[in-house]
Protein backbone atom coordinates (compact mmCIF):
# COMPACT_ATOMS: atom_id res chain seq x y z
CA UNK A 1 0.00 0.00 0.00
CA UNK A 2 1.46 3.39 -1.35
CA UNK A 3 1.21 6.11 -3.40
CA UNK A 4 2.28 3.97 -6.50
CA UNK A 5 -0.13 0.95 -5.68
CA UNK A 6 -3.33 2.19 -4.58
CA UNK A 7 -5.26 -0.79 -3.84
CA UNK A 8 -9.46 0.08 -3.84
CA UNK A 9 -10.45 -1.79 -1.08
CA UNK A 10 -12.34 1.06 1.65
CA UNK A 11 -12.78 -0.54 5.20
CA UNK A 12 -14.98 1.98 7.32
CA UNK A 13 -14.12 0.45 10.71
CA UNK A 14 -16.80 1.60 14.00
CA UNK A 15 -15.56 1.12 17.64
CA UNK A 16 -17.19 -2.48 17.84
CA UNK A 17 -18.90 -1.73 21.17
CA UNK A 18 -20.33 1.27 19.38
CA UNK A 19 -21.36 -1.11 16.21
CA UNK A 20 -22.92 -3.89 19.06
CA UNK A 21 -25.00 -1.21 20.63
CA UNK A 22 -26.04 0.15 16.85
CA UNK A 23 -26.30 -2.83 16.24
CA UNK A 24 -28.80 -3.74 18.83
CA UNK A 25 -30.70 -0.76 18.77
CA UNK A 26 -31.45 -1.66 14.56
CA UNK A 27 -33.03 -4.82 15.47
CA UNK A 28 -34.95 -3.32 18.25
CA UNK A 29 -36.73 -0.80 16.34
CA UNK A 30 -36.94 -3.18 13.32
CA UNK A 31 -39.10 -5.41 15.70
CA UNK A 32 -36.55 -8.25 14.53
CA UNK A 33 -37.24 -12.05 14.99
CA UNK A 34 -33.43 -12.24 15.76
CA UNK A 35 -34.64 -10.52 19.44
CA UNK A 36 -36.37 -13.73 20.23
CA UNK A 37 -36.54 -13.20 24.72
CA UNK A 38 -33.41 -10.80 24.16
CA UNK A 39 -35.19 -7.68 26.46
CA UNK A 40 -32.37 -5.67 27.26
CA UNK A 41 -29.12 -4.30 25.68
CA UNK A 42 -27.65 -6.24 29.09
CA UNK A 43 -29.21 -9.35 27.46
CA UNK A 44 -27.87 -8.86 24.07
CA UNK A 45 -24.24 -7.83 24.88
CA UNK A 46 -24.06 -11.53 27.56
CA UNK A 47 -26.55 -14.05 25.48
CA UNK A 48 -27.50 -13.06 22.07
CA UNK A 49 -25.73 -15.33 19.34
CA UNK A 50 -24.02 -12.57 17.38
CA UNK A 51 -20.74 -13.03 15.27
CA UNK A 52 -17.69 -12.28 17.87
CA UNK A 53 -14.87 -10.64 16.28
CA UNK A 54 -16.92 -9.52 12.94
CA UNK A 55 -14.29 -7.76 11.66
CA UNK A 56 -11.55 -9.71 12.43
CA UNK A 57 -12.74 -12.39 10.84
CA UNK A 58 -13.88 -10.64 8.35
CA UNK A 59 -10.84 -9.16 7.18
CA UNK A 60 -8.47 -12.08 7.95
CA UNK A 61 -10.44 -13.90 5.15
CA UNK A 62 -11.95 -16.48 7.64
CA UNK A 63 -15.52 -17.77 7.38
CA UNK A 64 -17.74 -16.79 9.80
CA UNK A 65 -19.73 -19.09 12.06
CA UNK A 66 -17.18 -22.19 11.65
CA UNK A 67 -14.04 -21.29 13.89
CA UNK A 68 -13.42 -18.56 16.42
CA UNK A 69 -10.99 -15.57 15.45
CA UNK A 70 -7.56 -16.25 17.48
CA UNK A 71 -4.39 -14.39 17.88
CA UNK A 72 -3.47 -15.09 14.11
CA UNK A 73 -6.43 -14.20 12.33
CA UNK A 74 -6.20 -10.86 14.28
CA UNK A 75 -2.51 -10.87 12.59
CA UNK A 76 -3.57 -11.63 9.81
CA UNK A 77 -6.74 -9.02 9.99
CA UNK A 78 -3.77 -6.22 10.79
CA UNK A 79 -1.98 -7.21 7.85
CA UNK A 80 -4.62 -6.98 5.25
CA UNK A 81 -5.90 -3.65 6.80
CA UNK A 82 -2.67 -1.95 6.68
CA UNK A 83 -1.88 -3.38 3.20
CA UNK A 84 -4.97 -3.30 0.99
CA UNK A 85 -7.02 -0.76 2.78
CA UNK A 86 -7.99 2.81 2.67
CA UNK A 87 -8.67 3.15 6.19
CA UNK A 88 -11.84 5.32 6.96
CA UNK A 89 -13.29 5.75 10.88
CA UNK A 90 -16.80 6.04 11.62
CA UNK A 91 -15.96 8.72 14.44
CA UNK A 92 -14.43 10.35 11.61
CA UNK A 93 -17.13 10.14 8.87
CA UNK A 94 -17.04 13.88 6.92
CA UNK A 95 -13.26 13.46 7.00
CA UNK A 96 -13.16 9.47 5.68
CA UNK A 97 -16.14 10.48 3.45
CA UNK A 98 -13.38 13.00 1.86
CA UNK A 99 -10.40 10.69 1.91
CA UNK A 100 -12.38 8.03 -0.20
CA UNK A 101 -13.56 10.66 -2.93
CA UNK A 102 -9.87 11.89 -3.08
CA UNK A 103 -8.76 8.95 -2.92
CA UNK A 104 -10.45 7.34 -6.17
CA UNK A 105 -10.26 10.67 -7.83
CA UNK A 106 -14.19 11.97 -7.81
CA UNK A 107 -13.11 15.30 -6.60
CA UNK A 108 -15.99 16.91 -8.90
CA UNK A 109 -17.84 15.72 -6.70
CA UNK A 110 -16.53 16.70 -3.84
CA UNK A 111 -15.65 20.27 -5.06
CA UNK A 112 -19.68 20.76 -6.51
CA UNK A 113 -21.69 23.07 -4.21
CA UNK A 114 -23.70 20.93 -1.64
CA UNK A 115 -26.80 21.05 -3.21
CA UNK A 116 -25.05 18.74 -6.02
CA UNK A 117 -24.04 16.01 -3.74
CA UNK A 118 -27.34 15.52 -1.70
CA UNK A 119 -26.54 11.77 -1.63
CA UNK A 120 -23.03 12.02 0.69
CA UNK A 121 -24.24 15.08 2.62
CA UNK A 122 -27.41 12.69 3.23
CA UNK A 123 -25.90 9.79 4.59
CA UNK A 124 -23.35 11.73 6.56
CA UNK A 125 -26.17 13.68 8.17
CA UNK A 126 -28.47 10.40 8.68
CA UNK A 127 -25.67 8.14 10.11
CA UNK A 128 -25.11 11.56 13.02
CA UNK A 129 -28.54 11.81 13.67
CA UNK A 130 -28.82 7.57 14.18
CA UNK A 131 -25.25 8.31 16.51
CA UNK A 132 -26.89 11.04 18.82
CA UNK A 133 -30.08 8.79 19.31
CA UNK A 134 -27.77 6.08 20.89
CA UNK A 135 -26.64 5.46 24.71
CA UNK A 136 -23.11 4.88 25.73
CA UNK A 137 -21.99 2.56 28.21
CA UNK A 138 -18.85 3.25 30.25
CA UNK A 139 -15.69 0.90 30.04
CA UNK A 140 -16.55 -0.03 34.00
CA UNK A 141 -20.41 -1.06 32.87
CA UNK A 142 -21.33 -5.01 32.83
CA UNK A 143 -22.50 -4.23 29.71
CA UNK A 144 -19.24 -2.98 27.98
CA UNK A 145 -17.16 -5.64 30.10
CA UNK A 146 -19.33 -8.13 28.35
CA UNK A 147 -19.55 -6.45 24.59
CA UNK A 148 -15.57 -6.40 25.07
CA UNK A 149 -14.91 -10.07 25.86
CA UNK A 150 -16.80 -10.71 22.91
CA UNK A 151 -15.13 -8.22 20.47
CA UNK A 152 -11.84 -8.59 22.15
CA UNK A 153 -9.99 -9.02 18.79
CA UNK A 154 -12.00 -6.42 17.29
CA UNK A 155 -11.39 -3.92 20.01
CA UNK A 156 -7.33 -4.47 19.07
CA UNK A 157 -7.96 -4.20 15.84
CA UNK A 158 -10.08 -0.77 16.19
CA UNK A 159 -7.20 0.34 17.80
CA UNK A 160 -4.64 -0.51 15.16
CA UNK A 161 -7.03 0.86 12.73
CA UNK A 162 -6.65 4.20 14.21
CA UNK A 163 -2.93 4.12 13.81
CA UNK A 164 -3.40 3.60 10.17
CA UNK A 165 -6.04 6.11 9.28
CA UNK A 166 -3.31 8.44 11.11
CA UNK A 167 -0.60 7.44 9.24
CA UNK A 168 -2.78 7.31 5.81
CA UNK A 169 -3.80 10.55 6.54
CA UNK A 170 0.08 11.81 6.95
CA UNK A 171 0.91 9.62 3.84
CA UNK A 172 -1.29 9.80 1.14
CA UNK A 173 -3.30 12.88 2.19
CA UNK A 174 -0.51 15.81 2.92
CA UNK A 175 1.18 17.57 0.26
Amino acid sequence: YNKAQKGQLVCMLRNPIEREIANYHHLVHTNSHLLQGITSLRQYAEEFDMEENYMTLILSGHEQGTNPATPQTLEIAKDVLRAKCLVGLHEQLPASINRVVKYLDLDSIVDAPPSARPCIDDAVRRERNLVYDLPTVKKDDGVYEALARRNSLDLELYDYAQGVFSEQGYDLFTS
